[in-house]
């Protein structure tokens, strides 16, 4: 599982160590550039420069005229050519004469124009400028050679500044001839013209006329910056690659189909089993449960939780609880994080320790193996694990919570000693065909198969006796609603107490007015007789 999860479970956050399962098929062994290709120095001190590339500029008079103004220039045009001098008597030389006929080699090749069709791959534009009130952008891309110009304003990306454009552009020129290629990103707005974002620029007969760009077996992906007049900073970057191809051999070269893969709907299950290490609460025990949840990009995040292992005191708690979760791939920056946490009623609880996973190489291993799971299926050789038969698990390591560490002297002890807490999972990722045909619960909820999960084996404790007792009465009072019943008694009670006490108040009130009245007869006798 710690492979299966990109090295991610121990601790680290390193993809996997065979990167060429991870990739689409068009990227495997295909290099990804930083910068351009003339940037490259591995690259670029084979290939050299083919052809000697000579600005051309015109001078004129500043604002001040012809007296005071100073002479300016300006950019009108650009000499490419190819100028050698080559000593007369050197031609006999064997370096001279190879040098020699590599000259005339490449004179050969620009004097005779062949028929080509240029294919450009632009992958992704990635860090754009925000160009909206958002702080966004809706790009999109244009290309243009010469005369022809090829793109879709309708393909915009909405409102991100990391576009996926996965498109091939096609051009049929002669080659050399047309040779800039330009590559345009502008910002898509419904109401008014389209913002220009930035361009790049590819020389085609550099490459062409290079044979050390013919030889390379895979063209290499370029991150080329994007450059608007406007300013000197950069406005952001385009993913690409330029393929140049005979025409007379297309057919034995057809494009590559670079976008992306149709996405498919899998289940992933993941049973927790048990934890070490668990850090204790602020009482002397923690009453841990375990959080679950599975994030990736442009995804709603699911999250689930098992049930509550109480009075752990000494780290070991113990579950046999199924998360599952379901996830369509191909997808971005998915993340399976899990959380350690201690449970009160009252609050929703202290975190004790939490990881975040990266799945990218687990996602993506999967994805590539669909068509196999899915053929097992048909051939009826996919038999998930059933009953008590071994399921492969691992330990994934959490780091401590700072409130954990804070409240826990033994947690800080064993942090010292090097020991984290850990949790003891054991995950699977089908497709949902395979999910559907061999279906598990969520819990230890029906169906309780593949695999079955029984019931934790959690020591005794006299706590527990007292809250398997306020659970009994819980559970009563939902069935046979005792606090109801238990009011209306307490009601009654209080009535009959209260009329019983109503008449015995009334006794002491008539007992006090007849002695009232005797002893007020007794005083007017008295009177009468003096």
């Amino acid at each position: 599982l710690g492979g299966a999860l990109g090295g991610s479970a121990h601790g680290g956050t390193a993809e996997a160590d065979d990167e060429d399962d991870f990739l689409p098929r068009y990227m495997v062994g295909r290099r990804v550039l930083p910068g351009e290709l003339s940037e490259d120095e591995e690259d670029f001190t084979r290939m050299e420069q083919t052809f000697d590339d000579l600005e051309l500029r015109r001078s004129f008079v500043g604002p001040g005229g012809p007296r005071d103004g100073a002479r300016l220039t300006r950019r009108c045009g650009l000499f490419k050519g190819l100028i050698r001098v080559v000593e007369e008597g050197k031609f006999r030389d064997q370096g001279g004469l190879e040098q020699t006929e590599a000259v005339v080699d490449l004179l050969r090749t620009i004097q005779y124009p062949r028929q080509v069709r240029v294919r450009l791959y632009v992958l992704r534009v990635l860090k754009l400028l925000p160009q909206d009130l958002s702080g966004a952008a809706d790009p999109y891309v244009v290309a243009t050679l010469g005369s022809q110009r090829q793109g879709d304003r309708q393909r915009h990306a909405a409102n991100t500044l990391d576009a996926d454009v996965y498109q091939c552009f096609e051009f049929d020129v002669d080659m050399p001839g047309e040779s800039l290629l330009k590559v345009d990103v502008y910002d898509y707005d419904l109401l008014g013209p389209d913002d220009f974002i930035g361009s790049t620029t590819v020389d085609l007969e550099e490459r062409w006329c290079s044979r050390a760009w013919q030889l390379m077996p895979l063209k290499p992906v370029e991150r080329r910056r994007l450059l608007n007049p406007r300013t000197t900073f950069s406005q952001g970057s385009a993913e690409l690659w330029v393929d140049i191809v005979p025409r007379n051999r297309i057919k034995a070269f057809p494009a590559i189909n670079v976008q992306p893969d149709d996405t498919m709907e899998f289940v992933m299950r993941m049973v927790v089993w048990e934890t070490k290490y668990a850090p204790n609460g602020d009482k002397g025990k923690s009453d841990v449960f375990i959080k679950g949840s599975l994030s990736s990009t442009n995804a709603k995040t699911q999250a689930e939780s098992t049930d509550v292992h109480y009075f752990v005191k000494d780290g070991k708690a113990f579950f046999n609880w199924r998360f599952v979760f379901k996830i369509k791939l191909p997808s971005k920056h998915t993340r399976l994080t899990l959380e350690m946490w201690d449970y009160d009623i009252i609050s929703k609880g202290n975190l004790l320790a939490f990881k975040v996973i990266p799945l990218k190489g687990f996602m993506r291993k999967a994805y590539r193996a669909r068509e196999s799971m899915l053929e097992l299926k048909r051939g009826t050789h996919y038999f998930p694990p059933q009953g008590n038969e071994e399921v492969p698990t691992d330990w994934i390591h959490l780091d401590y919570s700072a409130e954990a560490l804070r409240n826990d002297r033994r947690a800080r002890k064993w942090q010292r000693r090097g020991k984290v807490p850990k949790v003891l999972v054991s995950i699977e990722l089908l497709p949902w065909q395979l999910a559907h045909a061999s279906p598990a619960g969520i819990g230890r909820s029906s169906p309780n198969i593949n695999p079955v999960l029984p019931e934790p084996k959690r020591p005794p404790s006299i706590d527990l006796v007292v809250l398997t007792a306020k659970q009994l009465w819980t559970e009563l009072n939902a069935i046979f609603h005792l606090n109801l019943i238990l009011a209306i008694l307490l009601f009654f009670i209080l009535l009959i107490l209260g009329g019983t006490l109503l008449s015995h108040i009334n006794t002491v009130i008539e007992f006090g007015r007849n002695v009232f009245n005797a002893a007020r007869d007794d005083v007017d006798s008295r009177g009468e007789l003096e």
